[in-house]
């Protein structure tokens, strides 16, 4: 019974963001995606994934470590910073905390590492795509 209290919980928390992306967001807006589309295509797909482990199950799984628990919590952190430096400073904050303390890295090339996909999403989305990116409380979000 407790292996299917996961599955259950996602299951939940995709209704919940399914209804937030299609009804508050919205998929479609003025010609183009809308801010729901990702929300609405992310929590189907747990939805699906999540339905299926609750109808087969894992005969095998066991105790979950600690450790897998540390992604998520960096994710969690990093959305909890977007609110008060911005969202493109908080991903290169949390690339950078990944790289050096997970994967061990030494700092300088932890610092390189991590500010390649931030500037590569900078150049993408904000400068060709022109997508303007939360800038959090700090910098007058």
């Amino acid at each position: 019974m407790r292996q299917k209290a996961i599955p259950a919980l996602v299951l939940l928390m995709s209704a919940y963001w399914f209804y937030s992306g299609w009804f508050v967001y919205g998929v479609w807006y003025a010609g183009g995606l809308g801010g729901g589309f990702m929300p609405v295509l992310s929590s189907s797909l747990a939805a699906i994934f999540a339905i299926v482990l609750l109808i087969r199950g894992d005969a095998a799984a066991g105790a979950i470590p600690w450790s897998a628990f540390i992604p998520v919590a960096m994710v969690a952190l990093a959305v909890t910073l977007s609110h008060a430096i911005g969202l493109l400073p908080a991903v290169g904050v949390m690339l950078f905390v990944w790289v050096w303390l997970l994967e061990r890295y030494p700092f300088g090339r932890a610092l390189v590492i991590a500010a390649g996909p931030t500037l590569a999403i900078y150049g993408v989305f904000r400068l060709w795509l022109q997508v303007p990116f939360p800038t959090g409380a700090l910098f007058g979000g």
